[in-house]
């Protein structure tokens, strides 16, 4: 499922977009919005709230190549967000939470499948005479709401290894790996901003300046497996900040009908500065790297099919990459519609 979904996520995205992009909304579709009429869509205070959950649930019985019993996932998201505008200023706040829980007949009790918090705020002020060209100030927390296992189908040994290196074998199906809110990434950026294209289907920012991270993590631990031995490795992170240069993009946009949204992020961070020693680490292995993808179909006002990809990279948490993929059919409510600016996706 997974290498499926990482093939098909972009050809999706491509041809979903230029789906939409060409025939008789064309024109509508590519008119620019332009720095002056985005200053008009966020003039004054505008906000938006949804509530999403999702659900699937399957039995089996005596179906080749499937395993008995039913398999069940529930879930919840969380979207709102608060904007404000004024002259060439503005200021866009946003939410995003996801939790998920899944059981199936080989593990036959509810486990975590994703647990996401997100708080983002982020200042512009674009410049009078040159109306694509500004600065920015942003700030981002994410965490996870609940604590974290590792769940085996059958009974594994652990080896969990402190940062002093005391080893602790442990024998179980199940090992508590995080507490809730942990970690904890606190994120502050700031410097110069450009936006060169703004269109409806199609809106590009670049960032670059200095970037600033926090990561609370004391007692903590990450599933750090060598495949060459039986055990399963854990290891113990620790709390650390860094700050250094810092490059970002953001590419999002909507169709005119509001269909079918989408929004693609990345940032890399390259540390001057660690308060953990990292002497035999070159700059470009110190590397901070997180990208994220968030498309929506909306099928109806009530409904919409949402794929979500996170990747990460912090060698000071894990010397390997973190991914996550989502896939969501969820029912919506929305408490709050945003009037002006851009719609929620």
């Amino acid at each position: 499922m997974r290498e499926f979904l990482a093939k098909m996520a972009l050809p999706l995205a491509v041809s979903t977009i230029s789906t939409f992009a060409v025939g008789e909304d064309d024109e509508q579709n590519f008119v620019p919005i332009g720095i002056e009429d985005a200053k008009t869509a966020y003039q004054g205070w505008d906000d938006y709230l949804t509530l999403g959950l999702s659900g699937t649930i399957n039995e089996s019985k005596n179906v080749v190549g499937k395993d008995d019993g039913q398999s069940t996932t529930l879930g919840l998201k969380v979207k709102g967000g608060i904007d404000y505008g004024s002259g060439l200023s503005q200021w866009l706040n946003s939410i995003d939470i996801l939790i998920s829980y899944s059981r199936s007949p080989v593990i036959p009790e509810y486990i975590k499948a994703e647990d996401s918090f997100e708080l983002d705020s982020i200042y512009k002020r674009y410049l009078e005479s040159v109306s694509w060209l500004g600065l920015f100030v942003q700030g981002n927390i994410s965490t996870a709401l609940f604590d974290g296992y590792d769940t085996r189908a059958e009974m594994v040994t652990y080896r969990k290894i402190g940062l002093d290196d005391e080893v602790e074998v442990i024998e179980a199906k199940r090992l508590k790996l995080t507490d809730s809110y942990n970690p904890l990434k606190i994120r502050e950026s700031l410097g110069v901003i450009a936006s060169p294209y703004s269109y409806k289907i199609f809106n590009w920012d670049i960032k670059a300046g200095v970037g600033f991270r926090q990561v609370m993590a004391d007692g903590q631990f990450v599933i750090s497996d060598d495949d060459s031995t039986t055990e399963i490795e854990v290891q113990e992170i620790q709390s650390f900040d860094k700050y250094g240069y810092e490059f970002g993009t953001e590419v999002k946009g909507h169709t005119s009908d509001e269909k079918f949204s989408y929004q693609l992020k990345a940032n890399v961070l390259f540390p001057v500065y660690e308060s953990i020693d990292t002497e035999d680490r070159s700059t470009f292995d110190k590397r901070v790297i997180d990208i994220s993808l968030k498309s929506s179909f909306h099928l109806v006002e009530w409904a919409s099919l949402d794929y979500l990809l996170t990747v990460s990279r912090d060698p000071d948490i894990n010397d390997k990459a973190q991914e996550s993929q989502t896939l969501l059919f969820s029912l919506n409510k929305v408490i709050a519609k945003r009037e002006n600016g851009e719609p929620e996706s």
